[in-house]
């Protein structure tokens, strides 16, 4: 046979070897995909997740040395996939919130928000119902335009009223602009504001929202049956007693209230009443004994909140117990606490 032949017949069979041995691995990953569903939406999962992973690896080789104006680049970079993707959410949405928040907390000096602020505002226009967006934004304004940031922040508190956040830049840029009128109506909202949550990605289990709002009473009996009694008649700034039934009497163990709020609340429960048939069984005021799952104590019985997930109290049995009941009275006041000192706001310092 020609030495040409030969040749001929080796390449083709090198070709088709060399074809082979990446058809078949092919072939096996398709095939994977195609029967184990799990795999193949973990890796839909993770190309998703990739852009966010760059972007945080540019931006960690950027931010800790304080360089926004190289790192900014890659959040627009970042930002225009984002809204390419499928506007106005998606699941890269996250991933740039996570990196935006990294590039805002690192600014920490009135000059480094300003580099950011362009950014920021193409950020709220694509993403408008944003809240932590709009808190950004108003941050890089405050020492630019203040009327800008009272703007920004009247959205803000429209997502979400219970937040601090809002309220603490717009009382501090009233009181560094001289503007009183400013500092009055948002140191009155403040008081007042009960409704909404802190973070819209993410939600308690036991509550829809996190805002100042629910409360819940876990009750647990000797058996462990556990029973969950939720209330959605929070008041503030005031003494009030809320109630809590059951379809049924039960011998307690253990009980715990859990609260949907947020940080920087004052919580003092007064009395605790227990009921069996409409009739009053036992009553507890200072004989209680309480413990939080985040929460400070006070001297002075006062529980002052910190997580930002909500609170869980837990209500200690005394020596004597619970006893028996279906019926649940608590007396307890919530009040917010202050931003700012009290006579900046026109309240009474405690003497």
């Amino acid at each position: 046979m020609p030495s040409g032949i030969v040749e001929e017949k080796r390449f083709y069979k090198t070709c088709l070897t060399i074809f082979l041995s990446f058809l078949i691995p092919v072939m096996l990953v398709v095939l994977l995909f195609l029967t184990v569903p799990k795999l193949r939406h973990a890796v839909f999962l993770f190309t998703l997740e990739l852009p966010g992973y760059a972007t945080n690896f540019m931006l960690q080789q950027y931010v800790p040395i304080r360089r926004f104006d190289k790192a900014l680049p890659w959040l627009e970079r970042e930002l225009s996939l984002v809204n390419w993707f499928a506007p106005p959410r998606n699941r890269l949405l996250p991933g740039l919130i996570q990196n935006t928040k990294y590039m805002v907390e690192g600014a920490v000096f009135p000059e480094e928000l300003v580099i950011l602020r362009p950014f920021l505002e193409k950020f709220v226009s694509s993403h408008p119902n944003l809240y932590h967006a709009r808190i950004w934004l108003a941050r890089a304004l405050v020492n630019i335009d203040p009327s800008a940031t009272f703007k920004q922040l009247e959205h803000a508190t429209k997502l979400s009223s219970a937040d601090a956040e809002p309220f603490r830049i717009a009382i501090n840029t009233a009181l560094k602009n001289q503007l009183p009128e400013k500092l009055k109506e948002w140191c009155g909202r403040y008081k007042k504001s009960q409704f909404g949550g802190l973070d819209p990605l993410k939600s308690n289990i036991l509550f829809w929202g996190i805002g100042l709002r629910e409360l819940a009473l876990e009750v647990i009996s000797d058996s462990g049956e556990r029973f969950f009694v939720g209330n959605m008649s929070l008041q503030l700034n005031k003494m009030s007693t809320y109630e809590f039934s059951l379809n049924k009497g039960v011998r307690i163990k253990e009980l715990y209230l859990h609260l949907g709020i947020v940080p920087g609340i004052s919580v003092v429960i007064k009395k605790l009443k227990t009921y069996r048939n409409g009739k009053e069984r036992m009553v507890f005021d200072k004989d209680l004994v309480l413990t939080s799952l985040s929460g400070f104590h006070l001297g002075n019985g006062q529980l002052l909140t910190a997580s930002k997930t909500g609170e869980v109290i837990s209500i200690l049995s005394p020596e004597k117990g619970f006893g028996e009941a279906d019926q649940f009275k608590l007396a307890i006041s919530f009040e917010r606490l202050g931003l700012t000192t009290p006579s900046s706001c026109g309240e009474k310092e405690d003497l």
